[in-house]
């Protein structure tokens, strides 16, 4: 495995080994971003109680919703460098980094206007119960306010997973779980602001983040000649258009799931209060495994990404198949655990009892969703390193929308299954996403694929 600076070559070398390796910081990132995701539900839920719950969950939910569609350009752009380094071109690499700078910057300032000018609406649409709207509100404005410093760090930490480095961003990302821990105790515990201190301790550690972001990559700024100068960050045409093919279906992609998610949990917030505060705390626990998951899919899309570059597609089938055994592995530990000790894992979010009895339920369905995410996470980590955006997009519109939508309302009104079948279909829609991916595999075309063609 060749190193230089923060650019890691993943084209050659044991394969196991490197995905190990370039993996773990992504895994421990993981664990750090839940945990802290975690601080603001389990400070919020002890200190606030079922309202402050239920309007942190809606109001992170519209704030993610919002983040994931302007970090599709910033996941668009990670594809395309992943793929110039290994085919070794500067050029386009420092073009595509002014670029998506820029685009994912002015993204981030019109999402926090349209944000603060129709919260009320939004959340409306939501179906934020009446006792928790306050709290949502104060959540959401003052998250809004902090998007630019969100899409900042991570348009920052896809350049350097793109280049083969998991090592800083993990820095980065204990530093910002730090600074969130000890604010979220500090406004929420101690000066009782609630869930808007929750946010601002979210904010306010997201802004260290991205300084500490920008930092790491001026200091390396001579490995992509790239001088952080006005003339720097200019949007390069060539760049834009493929940033934008890229870009486009994946932020439709992320906006399809994210929109999902609003709609299915917007009719289990009518169920009330409790339902609210349960589904809150069972898509907290339902993130645990994504711990692993997620640091695997970063660390195995840059490694098909350069493979794919370098046109070396043996590699790839073989990086599948480590991701594919630690998934298994991960998945029946926590689904064991979880069948095991349900009050236990719920019990760590709140005390309330009408809360705490949705718990071995939620436990179930969670096994659904984890036998679709074992066969995605591998396959669909190739369609997302090659960049086959265009089937990403048809994929998570089949997945988020058809089958997430569709599958809640037959479960959830149809068949009277209420807030359960809400949350079985949501897991179901998953088989959307694991399905197609399992059979592009196997077909063999990704083969011949890449997002940028050679010169």
């Amino acid at each position: 495995m060749k190193k230089q600076g923060v650019i890691v070559d993943y084209t050659q070398g044991n394969i196991t080994t490197q995905l190990l390796s370039f993996a773990v910081p992504f895994m421990l990132s993981a664990l750090l971003q839940n945990l802290y995701a975690m601080v603001d539900t389990v400070v919020v839920g002890q200190f606030v109680g079922a309202t402050g719950l239920s309007g942190v969950s809606i109001g992170s939910q519209v704030s993610t919703f919002i983040t994931n569609f302007i970090l599709g350009f910033a996941s668009g752009g990670q594809v395309l460098i992943s793929q110039y380094v290994g085919m070794k071109d500067r050029d386009g690499l420092r073009s595509t980094l002014g670029t998506m700078f820029t685009v994912t910057g002015v993204f981030a300032i019109i999402m926090t206007v349209v944000c603060i000018v129709f919260h009320k609406g939004i959340l409306g649409l939501m179906n934020t119960p009446d006792e928790a709207f306050e709290q949502a509100r104060s959540y959401l404005i003052i998250c809004a306010c902090g998007l630019v410093f969100i899409c900042g760090y991570n348009a920052v930490c896809a350049v350097l997973r793109g280049s083969g480095d998991s090592k800083r961003p993990f820095v980065i990302v204990a530093a910002t779980a730090v600074t969130n821990l000890v604010l979220d105790l500090l406004f929420v515990a101690v000066l009782r602001m609630e869930a808007a201190g929750a946010a601002i301790a979210t904010v306010i550690s997201q802004a260290v983040s991205a300084v500490i972001a920008a930092m790491i990559l001026y200091r390396n700024r001579e490995e992509y000649d790239f001088d952080f100068s006005i003339s720097g960050l200019k949007i390069n045409a060539a760049a834009f258009k493929l940033l934008m093919k890229q870009g486009i279906p994946l932020a439709l992609k992320s906006s399809a799931i994210s929109l999902s998610g609003l709609f299915v949990n917007s009719f289990i917030n009518s169920y009330g209060l409790v339902a609210s505060a349960a589904i809150a705390v069972g898509q907290k626990l339902q993130h645990l495994p994504s711990i692993v998951t997620m640091g695997l899919f970063n660390a195995g899309g840059a490694m098909v990404g350069q493979n794919t570059g370098a046109g070396k597609t043996d590699r790839i089938s073989k990086i599948v198949k480590n991701i594919f055994v630690i998934c298994f592995c991960t998945f029946t530990v926590f689904g064991i655990l979880f069948m095991c000790f349900p009050y236990f894992f719920f019990g760590l979010f709140t005390t309330d009892p009408e809360v705490l009895a949705w718990a071995p339920q939620f436990m179930k369905v969670m096994l659904v969703g984890f036998v679709a995410d074992l066969f995605m996470c591998p396959f669909y980590t190739v369609i997302i390193g090659i960049g086959f955006a265009s089937l990403n997009l048809v994929i998570s519109v089949f997945d988020g929308i058809i089958l997430r939508v569709g599958l809640g309302l037959l479960l959830g009104i149809v068949f009277d299954m209420g807030v359960i079948g809400f949350y079985l279909g949501s897991a179901l829609a998953a088989f959307g996403t694991s399905i197609p991916s399992v059979i592009y595999y196997f077909s063999g075309h990704w083969k011949t694929y890449s997002a940028v063609k050679k010169k």
